[in-house]
């Protein structure tokens, strides 16, 4: 898929006027990717009329059953419809794209960052959409079957995890190049605007010791697993795939490997090490994350 952002529709020449004349105030047009801004046609209004055209946000293109996941403005805000919560996208300059979550009434606002597209997932619970003001805009990609990235980062709050995060955040790099991502911690801390940590009911604290003198965190990434499944967030990708904060991490990478590994009904994991699996980077198919799911279960 393309990782370049949609081109910028150059505003047209503003026409001579006197001081007199309504301002020249950008009314609403739809952002269709390949689509051309029809210009509207000109008339006589006063100022205010202007203002009342302008202030009508158009809600009328909406995707059923897609999620646009990630690039969060803020905290989902609380939306009886669709029509609203596009109607809140409209009012926020900063707002791209939006999804509304029907069983929550939640609306999320997308933003530019990290990522400099969105990715398009199946989920029957949402309805999403595009900015529809000149200008506000952000592509939007679909996955081959095979290829959409489910990517989490457990964080410790202390030291240098975080500045890590947050760099790899405003470059867009690491689990923020997947479909998908998610930090997990101890506690709520705001990592980025947007952007806060899941909690997990652990101290994140153990002890080292084994044959390579590592830490013995096995029952931290229990817990961690335990709140990812209840999140319900892997189901919609084909690949969940956890990385250290200080783990060098190519999504674009993967995913060129992905097609050698096709999904088994058992599922598949990927070896990193021919001595085993290492902890920085797991990979896990979606049937994988299931048969886990089903063994805690157990």
């Amino acid at each position: 898929q393309p990782q370049t952002p949609g081109a910028a529709v150059a505003p047209s020449p503003a026409p001579s006027a006197s001081s007199s004349d309504v301002p020249n105030l950008p009314v609403n047009q739809p952002q269709t990717p390949g689509a051309a801004v029809v210009p509207s046609p000109t008339h006589s209004a006063s100022s205010s009329d202007v203002l009342n055209l302008q202030d009508q946000p158009q809600c009328s293109t909406m995707t059923s059953n897609v999620e646009y996941p990630g690039n969060d403005l803020s905290d989902p805000r609380v939306a009886v419809s669709a029509e609203e919560c596009c109607q809140l996208c409209a009012a926020n300059y900063k707002c791209l794209a939006w999804s509304w979550l029907k069983s929550k009434i939640y609306c999320y606002l997308k933003g530019t960052h990290p990522r400099i597209q969105l990715t398009s997932v199946s989920n029957d619970d949402a309805i999403s959409g595009l900015a529809t003001q000149v200008g506000r805009s952000i592509p939007i990609v679909t996955r081959q079957p095979g290829q959409s990235l489910y990517c989490f980062s457990l964080m410790l709050p202390w030291g240098y995890e975080k500045g890590l995060l947050q760099n790899q955040y405003r470059r867009g790099a690491s689990i923020f190049a997947c479909d998908e991502y998610a930090i997990f911690s101890n506690k709520e801390i705001l990592v980025s605007e947007g952007l806060k940590t899941q909690i997990v009911k652990s101290d994140l604290k153990c002890k080292m010791g084994g044959e390579f003198k590592t830490c013995l965190n096995t029952p931290i990434f229990m817990k961690v697993w335990d709140k990812l499944l209840a999140l319900k967030r892997v189901q919609f990708h084909d690949w969940t795939v956890k990385v250290d904060p200080d783990a060098v991490f190519f999504p674009k990478r993967l995913r060129a490997l992905l097609p050698r590994h096709a999904e088994t009904a058992k599922g598949v994991y990927l070896n990193n090490c021919k001595l085993g699996m290492h902890g920085p980077l797991e990979v896990f198919s979606k049937n994988a994350v299931n048969a886990w799911a089903d063994g805690r279960k157990a």
